[in-house]
């Protein structure tokens, strides 16, 4: 009903409302609405012509009356709307009903009612900023509550964290382990395989002597068998250390993820703690400084009682004194007495002196301020005057500049029974209206006809520019097309050629090279490249979890096939072989050497299978102390010379 009434300010007088309507004014601090109660009238006179009750003002109580009829004189409760609508179509009411609902019928017909919008937009009332306040306290009532509870979590996630980082070099303990029983069974692995190849080629050798060796073949198939069950053996130790490795694996990853929860809960529980402890901290401060005070304050009540006994002292000696004086003072007082006697008389005299000099006093004052008055009207009306002057000067002057009139042009002019009021108001509007027209641009022709052909120029720019957009993004599609096909095509060659080397290399097993999946409508060009190894024997797998040699052989496997995909005329290979056995170097020279029709390789190597399988060598020695030389040797001529010989 109130509406906006409830932001007005209650004033006892209109002054008080101009006097803050000026501060809010200067202070440029926003609009206010003042109710002044002084020019408030008592609006009772109009209720009585209604029968039965129900006005709103006899419902209310308040210190001001006036105030109470002024808002709610006119405003009557009804049960429904169908009696306010009644009431309010009888003719000669003026009044404004309201239901119990919410419903307002006010007296021109304006029906305001319903329901209030869910979450309706933030009161700005005085008594919604006061249940805001309320509604705040208890906010905060229960984040110091929650700040404990969360505290209380800390402590026992503090507790967590503690109890699972003891945990984790458990773990890494027990992965370790799992790690040397997996090296320790791909060596026993390793070891059996070297030993079936040497059983193998040893029982080829011996196959033409069969006859002669006939125990020594049946010993050999014996030790074959048990060897076989021991790599059946390895195999199987083998996944299960895998499958401990995984489960392990897993559980260092939930631990993990768990203790970054549990650090970043604590992290921001530390910081609420740090608050809270800046405010003890601060409450520690001012309790110091309470002590500070009331050390002074004892400081300052010892002092005050040592001069109490100080002062103690001052008035028994000043009780003595007084004793002593008081003999003498009487004493003087028969001498005072008889110097009064001759002072009266002098005084007498004196007195008749100072009368007759008052009334000569008071005759000079008056002279005086008579004198002062005078001069004081000369000098207002000599100001008055030149303040006239002046501003009669600058009137006419200003008339000269603004309007090209002269003096005597405006005393003709001049009606002093004209209303200047009306005046004032009329150039003030002729100066509005020649303000908003502004000075007048002799060049705006010529400005416009510049600013029309740089539009001219801008625009053929615009679409030259549009052009070559379009042009550039049409050279670029076709770009894209020709290389999607041309990666298309070279993924497929060299993906075929990767295959192939693997299984020489590895005697066996596959690869190959997956496309990463892109996002709808990506380019396949910025999407990555995954490989996959099987090698003999083992599951497929990414090449990060193979060991050192089956990388290496990999990534050599890799390397070649693009070569045959695109040959290069050289390539240098730095200790590609370190990490490679004899069986594997032999398969990889192989390979190479085929390669060498095509391209010229450059291999830097320890090896001596690598440096015998070389057409040239070149080392580096050191014959002397601090001086190198560089030596080279063709095995190429060589073999050549010794083949007639041989």
């Amino acid at each position: 009903m109130l509406g906006e009434r409830l932001q007005w300010v209650v004033v006892e007088r209109f002054e008080h409302a101009r006097a803050a309507v000026q501060q809010l004014r200067d202070q440029f601090a926003g609009a206010a609405t003042f109710l002044p109660l002084d020019r408030l009238a008592t609006n009772g006179g109009g209720t009585a012509a209604l029968e039965g009750a129900g006005w709103a003002m006899d419902h209310v109580s308040g210190a001001s009356r006036p105030l109470l009829a002024y808002l709610l004189g006119r405003v009557r409760v009804v049960a429904t709307l169908d009696e306010a609508e009644a009431l309010w179509r009888r003719n000669g009411i003026v009044a404004t009903y309201v239901t119990p609902e919410g419903e307002v019928l006010a007296p021109t017909g304006r029906l305001h009612g319903g329901a209030a919008a869910a979450g309706g937009g933030a009161e700005h009332s005085l008594l919604g900023r006061k249940r805001e306040l309320r509604e705040l306290e208890g906010e905060v009532t229960w984040l110091t509550a929650s700040v404990e509870a969360a505290q209380t979590e800390t402590a026992r996630l503090d507790a967590e964290v503690s109890t699972l980082r003891a945990q984790v070099p458990l773990l890494q303990q027990s992965i370790r382990a799992g790690e040397t029983e997996r090296l320790a069974g791909d060596k026993d692995l390793e070891q059996t395989a070297r030993e079936q190849e040497r059983v193998l080629r040893y029982r080829e050798t011996m196959q033409t002597e069969a006859r002669q060796v006939a125990l020594e073949a049946d010993e050999t198939s014996r030790t074959l068998s048990v060897l076989e069950q021991r790599m059946a053996a390895a195999r199987e130790a083998e996944g299960r250390h895998e499958r401990a490795m995984v489960g392990l694996r897993e559980a260092i990853e939930h631990s993990q993820t768990r203790d970054e929860s549990l650090i970043g809960e604590l992290t921001a529980c530390r910081v609420d703690l740090a608050s809270a402890m800046e405010r003890v901290d601060a409450l520690g401060r001012e309790l110091t400084r309470l002590d500070q005070s009331e050390a002074d304050l004892y400081e300052r009540l010892a002092t005050t009682r040592q001069r109490q006994s100080q002062l103690a002292e001052r008035t028994a000696w000043l009780d003595e004194e007084r004793e002593r004086t008081d003999v003498a003072a009487r004493e003087v007082a028969l001498e005072r007495d008889r110097v009064e006697e001759e002072a009266r008389a002098v005084g007498q005299h004196h007195e008749g002196l100072l009368a007759e000099l008052r009334a000569l006093e008071t005759e000079i004052r008056s002279a005086e301020s008579d004198a002062s008055r005078t001069v004081g009207a000369i000098h207002e009306i000599e100001l008055r005057a030149t303040e006239g002057r002046v501003r009669r000067e600058e009137l006419v002057q200003e008339a000269w500049r603004s309007y090209s009139a002269d003096a005597e042009a405006l005393r003709a002019l001049h009606d002093p029974a004209r209303d200047l009021d009306a005046a004032r108001t009329r150039v003030i509007e002729l100066e509005e209206k020649l303000a908003a027209i502004g000075a007048v641009n002799l060049v705006a022709d010529d400005e416009y006809r510049e600013l029309d052909e740089r539009l001219t120029f801008l625009r053929t720019q615009h679409d030259d520019l549009v052009g070559s957009i379009k042009d550039l993004e049409k050279a670029l599609r076709g770009m894209t097309r020709t290389a999607q096909d041309r990666f298309a095509k070279a993924f497929e060659e060299i993906n075929r050629h990767f295959g192939e080397i693997f299984e020489r290399l590895f005697e066996g097993g596959r690869a190959e090279l997956r496309l990463v999946e892109a996002e709808e409508g990506g380019d396949p060009l910025d999407t990555g490249v995954e490989l996959m190894a099987q090698p003999r024997g083992k599951r497929l797998q990414s090449v990060s979890l193979m060991s050192g040699g089956e990388r290496a052989l990999t990534g050599l496997a890799l390397l070649f096939a693009i070569f045959y995909f695109r040959p290069s005329p050289f390539c240098v290979l730095d200790e590609v072989d370190a990490p490679l056995d004899d069986a594997n170097i032999h398969r990889f020279l192989r390979v190479l050497r085929a390669l060498t029709t095509q391209t010229q390789f450059l291999v830097i190597t320890h090896n001596r299978k690598t440096m015998e399988a070389a057409d040239v060598l070149y080392g580096v020695t050191m014959q002397e102390p601090g001086l190198s030389k560089l030596v080279s040797v063709n095995l190429t001529g060589i073999q050549e010379v010794k083949a007639p010989t041989g």
